[in-house]
């Protein structure tokens, strides 16, 4: 979905909203000219302008997926069922498919070259199991996205569309606006069965590699905004003995000379 926010100096941005993070492009359109566009380009155009023009502010939660996917889950309480109903949306719509294609209990995933990866589920009755389901094409970076549910707990995959070779994070990626990285966030001191993590993933060209990890013992992630392509902007909190939650908080991971360094701990 994409949406518009207006900044500060009254500018326009227009950034897309798919379940990822995306470099946003700003656009300045003067209302006076709105009749110059009219004349030039047609109703359309004029229309267009008239939006961005009046755009209010409104930024995604990474992480969280689409609203859309939101939307789609709002009356879910299990994580397969949701990927499930995100997975019949995705392929009931050409456009959001990407090449992929379910027969029974595989996936059928079409790759640049045109051969064909089959991901297929595993027995429900074994400790090992899994079921996988699309979730969607990241189109910028190359990968298709795919939901695993385990016997206990859930992780996704990230399979190349050049490769084949599938690579799993712990939570929905969020892609740097250069493309070059994606962070996973994963607050595992709340529950779950994945460990509590901020990961740092370098888009190499062959796959994925872990640049940066770190596993706090006192505090927990619970999403990551990329602020630029050497920042990102984390929200953690933290708990009481008990289990309470007692603080919120906003930290920033940068890239320092090669390194990742966190400034401040919570």
């Amino acid at each position: 979905m994409e949406e518009g926010t207006r900044n500060s100096s009254g500018r326009c941005s227009w950034s897309v909203r798919d379940g990822r993070q995306a470099p946003i492009n700003t656009i300045e359109i003067r209302r006076e000219n709105i009749g110059h566009i009219l004349q030039r380009t047609g109703a359309w155009c004029a229309a267009l302008a008239l939006v961005l023009a009046g755009c209010t502010t409104e930024q995604r939660s990474p992480g969280q997926g689409s609203s859309t996917f939101t939307a789609l889950c709002a009356d879910i309480d299990n994580s397969y069922e949701c990927a499930q109903a995100i997975e019949r949306y995705q392929l009931r719509e050409s456009a959001n498919a990407g090449g992929v294609a379910r027969r029974g209990g595989a996936l059928h995933v079409q790759l640049q070259d045109g051969r064909s990866v089959t991901v297929a589920d595993t027995s429900p009755d074994e400790e090992s199991a899994a079921k996988y389901s699309f979730r969607e094409y990241l189109s910028e970076i190359g990968y298709f996205l795919l939901h695993r549910q385990l016997y206990e707990g859930e992780e996704y995959v990230m399979l190349h569309h050049r490769t084949g070779q599938m690579f799993a994070v712990p939570n929905v990626p969020v892609i740097s606006p250069d493309g070059a990285r994606v962070v996973t966030t994963f607050p595992g001191l709340s529950g779950g069965y994945s460990p509590n993590a901020v990961q740092i993933w370098l888009l190499a060209p062959d796959g994925l590699v872990e640049e940066y990890a770190i596993h706090p013992r006192d505090w927990e992630p619970t999403g990551a905004t990329w602020v630029d392509g050497s920042t990102i902007r984390l929200e953690t909190r933290t708990h009481a003995p008990g289990g309470d939650e007692i603080r919120l908080q906003s930290m920033e991971l940068k890239l320092r000379d090669g390194k990742w360094i966190i400034p401040s701990v919570p």
